[in-house]
């Protein structure tokens, strides 16, 4: 399996504005394409792949693994998440409005030991599902990319904070935490 750095977009006339930022165990990008543009990819890599999407599509559709295609329309907001090992592919014809996505490619235990044990755990793929909490941190990715300067100890600690919670999201069982004390 290929160790993919990032989401290659295929059939593009033009290449896509690309603001990206590397640390140690991992990369984020914003990719913004031509206004319509049309183009597909296909995903498969030794790194955890997470995308938010600002995205309205004119036609397209997107099949994790061997499920069905689906072919939303409006994908704003939501997320797409793809585990080490998982197959995504699609293609995608852009309205005619600014698009764009913010994507982060990781191997959480080049990160910090502790957080590869939590991704020992199988997690599928999924394809534009919401998190208030992981939009959250994407959100504040993009906001970061487009600045001219960076802060490569905050943006890493953003990094953490941000790998954690697509785990929590991608995770069905949610272990109770220990009580904090009792009621007197």
């Amino acid at each position: 399996m290929e160790q993919k750095e990032l989401l290659d977009l295929q059939g593009v006339a033009k290449p896509p504005r690309r603001l990206l930022r590397k640390h140690s165990g991992f990369s984020v990008e914003t990719v913004r394409p031509d206004l319509g543009a049309a183009f597909s990819y296909d995903w498969t890599s030794n790194l955890h792949f997470c995308a938010y999407h600002d995205i309205v599509l004119e036609d397209g559709g997107i099949r994790a693994g061997d499920g069905a295609e689906d072919n939303r329309r409006d994908l704003r907001h939501t997320l797409t998440y793809v585990p080490r090992g998982a197959r995504v592919s699609g293609w995608s014809s852009l309205s005619k409005r600014k698009n764009s996505f913010t994507a982060i490619y990781f191997d959480p235990a080049s990160m910090r030991e502790e957080l590869g044990a939590r991704f020992i755990e199988r997690a599928d793929q999924k394809v534009y599902y919401r998190s208030e909490e992981v939009e959250g941190y994407m959100r504040q990715w993009a906001r970061l990319l487009a600045q001219d300067h960076s802060d490569g100890l905050y943006e890493e600690a953003l990094g953490l904070v941000t790998v954690l919670a697509i785990h929590k999201a991608s995770t069905h069982t949610f272990e109770a935490g220990h009580p904090l004390g009792r009621a007197s």
